[in-house]
């Protein structure tokens, strides 16, 4: 299968199965070990602190100096928003790999990509990113498949590495911010 090539909804669906059955469902456990037991957040919690994170990373972008910022919140609240939002992409990262979903995807990025419409997507999609703010979610979700697809579905180790290093240079710059605010606090 080449980008480009048509799929019909059925080819496109016995794919998606026979990728789950493949890849996912052997390491079915690790899904409900990762939303179950002690210490669970459930679905709710998390969508409101990657709101509230987004709603302040907009805030922040428009201030001009970092004094705005640190005038309108208080340091514990930037400092814990900050945490949050690591453990939350740390944990959606776990996830994905102790899954199988993301080696699915980097093994069959292309016939993913392929086959992709907006009607393949769960009806979730739209609700999550109608919750994390987007005011047109279906035409987001229609944008990122182009982007997708234009890319010529070029994903993988090369890209996995500069997701790595994206999110080792966030983490150090999460340290590197709370360090900043240790020392306006200390003001």
């Amino acid at each position: 299968m080449t980008l480009g090539s048509t799929v019909d909804d059925q080819e496109y669906r016995a794919f998606l199965r026979h990728l789950f059955d493949s890849y996912i469902a052997p390491r079915a456990q690790f899904l409900s070990r990762s939303f179950e037991g002690p210490g669970r957040d459930d679905f709710a919690s998390r969508m409101a602190r990657l709101r509230t994170a987004k709603l302040l990373a907009n805030y922040a972008r428009q201030c001009e100096t970092d004094e705005q910022i640190y005038s309108t919140f208080k340091m514990e609240f930037l400092s814990s928003t900050i945490s949050e939002t690591a453990a939350a992409v740390k944990h959606v990262s776990t996830i994905a790999h102790e899954t199988g979903f993301a080696q699915a995807v980097e093994d069959n990025l292309e016939p993913l990509v392929t086959g992709l419409k907006l009607g393949n997507l769960p009806a979730e999609e739209v609700e999550v990113l109608r919750a994390l703010g987007s005011a047109d979610p279906r035409g987001d979700l229609l944008a990122m498949i182009f982007s997708l697809r234009s890319s010529g579905g070029r994903i993988g180790s090369e890209t996995d590495d500069r997701i790595k290093s994206k999110l080792d240079n966030a983490s150090l710059d999460l340290k590197l911010f709370g360090f900043a605010l240790e020392k306006v606090a200390a003001l």
